[in-house]
């Protein structure tokens, strides 16, 4: 279970292929900090079968790396995922949520969400799979954010523009923790 902490956690939120890994990668190295990666992709790319019965180990394995790197942490952390995303693709591709990933979204906090838009070319790969829904999925990442009443960011642009909105972003947040 994640607790809340004196940590600033900015996670990197939304569908396939707009970029998330690289930019929570690039912040992260910017201000010098670790990163917890994605585990869904860890899990599927050790050629592991996604089933609706693999949604449980994949978010108490992405759990365990939050907590690891929280545990391990200075001020400031970012993540290449979270659950409330593990919970939004098992309703898309199983139809139903685990009640326990429900339960463990409701405990998890984070300082501000940050969701790139798709206009970014799609890259293929192993794991990525719905090219022509990127839009439908792209609101239904946004209407989940607004559902729950989180903060969030949308990133649009360039790399370079996204890059230099969310470090602006993350610095404002800094500054004012520090008040």
């Amino acid at each position: 279970m994640q607790e809340k902490s004196n940590i600033l956690k900015f996670v990197f939120f939304g569908p396939q292929n707009t970029g998330k890994t690289t930019l929570c990668e690039k912040i992260a190295r910017y201000f010098n900090v670790d990163y917890v990666p994605e585990f869904s992709r860890i899990y599927a790319e050790s050629n592991k079968v996604l089933s609706y019965n693999t949604v449980l180990p994949i978010a108490n394995g992405q759990l365990k790396l939050e907590e690891d790197a929280i545990n391990n942490a200075n001020k400031l952390l970012f993540f290449d995922t979270n659950l409330l995303e593990t919970l939004i693709y098992s309703n898309l591709y199983y139809n139903k949520v685990p009640k326990e990933l429900e339960q463990m979204v409701e405990k998890q906090n984070y300082t501000l969400y940050f969701l790139p838009y798709i206009d970014v070319c799609w890259q293929e790969d192993s794991i990525r799979d719905l090219p022509t829904q990127r839009e439908e999925h792209y609101n239904l990442f946004k209407a989940e954010l607004e559902k729950r009443n989180l903060p969030f960011i949308e990133l649009k642009g360039t790399f370079e523009e996204r890059i230099n909105k969310a470090t602006k972003e993350v610095k404002r947040i800094l500054k004012q923790s520090e008040i």
